[in-house]
């Protein structure tokens, strides 16, 4: 009885085939018929299965029939917040005397926003009581801590399934072949759990998928990447852009790669023009985090990102806490729609994105245009501004530079650390000196400082820019 609890469930009316099936020995359950064309998939892919198809309705309905029904998801999220959460049980006490099914945004807008602060103190009263059995078993997810503040949050198999039918998604709309082989280059995977076939879709005809150490030398890295002559690799932006710049050194291409496809940090538009120059693949961004799971995925017509509205809802507010216009950018808060076991309200993931305009492609989710970078990642100045620099474009003119990185010190000093062929010369620092206060619109001291190697963060991430400012750091 445990076991069945544990699984999601799926009701669905025996046939009589299906009870001659059980009758004659014979579970309806027992997998993929692989004999039948299609394929006639087992529970939990077709569980995936079914809402993708549910997705494809949804990305093209109207926006204010999205909006009504997300709504209504987010309500039912926070009732059971409200009786099930320690931490909620006051700040959404307010909600029992709204109608069932009348919230509305004002109501949701009114809430406090939550820190990754409060998420580490509150620990188990951010948990629920009594998750939903159907929603299968519980297990927690830990972010890497790359902000200095590590979360753990609670989730269920459900989260899941549903990443499943986003990647589903974002393979359909790219059309990319998944029977081919694909490489994941990021942390490696723990002791014993490595997947006894790891493919990277649910469709049956899936093809194999390899996973390689993010954390290995570049020059061992590309080695290996070579080596597995992937269709479609999928990394950090940073990691292959430095991939790329390695086929262009050796001479040495990967010969069967299509896509590239690209998360966990900011794709700026140099990284996509490098790894189209160099491999001539797209690349296929997208949006995610440890501890929410797929918040959206690029267009296939443009290199929107498209908000996953049946996961999450977005807010990108401005510094008053108003919801930003087309064109604007602000601070991203996230409220996931499918964690019963630790509710997220109106969660401030770090995050700073762009808004755009309903896109072209005719899908009417909503849009990003960009995502900028974290608080930590904002260059501060004396009279207030802040920004998200990017320099490396300016710097390409150097073409002995291998590696660098900038960071702010205080609000007149910049120590910018390069790897480099060869040393620079003093008119070489000179210029880039001029070059970086130009790009920061402040005459900053900018200290240039020569190194054999800048490591990644331990989960493979790394950083151009990053800033010491108070101001600038928040609540990373």
């Amino acid at each position: 009885m445990a076991k069945r609890k544990q699984k999601i469930a799926l009701k669905t009316r025996k046939t009589s085939a299906a009870a001659r099936n059980k009758a004659a020995g014979q579970s309806h359950q027992v997998g993929p018929l692989k004999q039948n064309w299609p394929i006639l998939p087992a529970d939990r892919t077709s569980l995936s299965m079914a809402i993708f198809s549910q997705m494809q309705f949804i990305e093209r309905m109207p926006p204010e029939q999205q909006n009504r029904l997300q709504l209504r998801q987010v309500e039912r999220v926070l009732r059971f917040a409200r009786e099930t959460v320690p931490f909620y049980r006051e700040s959404l006490d307010e909600i029992r005397r709204i109608p069932d099914g009348e919230m509305d945004e004002a109501f949701l807008s009114g809430l406090p926003i939550l820190t990754r602060s409060e998420i580490q103190s509150a620990g188990l009263e951010l948990r629920s009581t009594r998750t939903p059995p159907e929603h299968g078993p519980v297990f927690l997810q830990r972010t890497s801590g790359s902000t200095g503040k590590p979360i753990e949050v609670a989730t269920t198999r459900l989260r899941a399934v549903m990443s499943n039918a986003h990647t589903l998604r974002t393979h359909y709309w790219h059309r990319l072949d998944v029977s081919q082989k694909s490489v994941e280059i990021r942390t490696a995977y723990k002791p014993g759990a490595e997947p006894k076939k790891p493919v990277w879709s649910v469709l049956p005809w899936a093809g194999p998928s390899k996973r390689l150490d993010i954390n290995l030398p570049i020059s061992e890295l590309f080695d290996q990447f070579i080596d597995e002559d992937p269709s479609s690799v999928l990394s950090h932006p940073y990691t292959l852009m430095l991939l790329a710049e390695r086929s262009r050194e050796t001479g040495i291409q990967p010969k069967n790669l299509s896509t590239a496809r690209s998360f966990a940090e900011t794709l700026t538009p140099n990284i996509r023009q490098t790894l189209r120059e160099i491999w001539n693949v797209p690349v296929i961004d997208s949006y995610s985090a440890t501890e929410i799971g797929i918040i959206a995925h690029q267009c296939p017509d443009s290199e929107n990102l498209h908000v996953q509205v049946e996961n999450v809802r977005v807010e990108v507010l401005d510094d008053s806490g108003n919801q930003c216009e087309p064109g604007m950018s602000g601070k991203v808060v996230i409220t996931p729609l499918q964690n019963f076991a630790s509710p997220l309200v109106r969660y401030e993931i770090g995050d700073y994105a762009e808004v755009g305009e309903s896109c072209s492609c005719g899908r009417t989710l909503p849009v990003l245009t960009r995502i900028l970078g974290r608080h930590r990642n904002l260059c501060v100045l004396k009279n207030g501004e802040r920004f998200f620099p990017e320099i490396q474009a300016d710097l390409k003119p150097f073409g002995h530079i291998r590696q660098f990185q900038a960071h702010q010190k205080s609000l007149e000093d910049i120590d910018l650390k390069i790897v480099a062929e060869r040393p620079f010369t003093r008119e070489e620092k000179n210029e880039v000196e001029a070059i970086v206060q130009k790009k920061f619109h402040y005459p900053f001291r900018v200290n240039i400082i020569e190194v054999d190697d800048i490591p990644r963060a331990a989960n493979g991430k790394f950083e151009e820019f990053k800033s010491d400012i108070p101001e600038a750091k928040m609540d990373d």
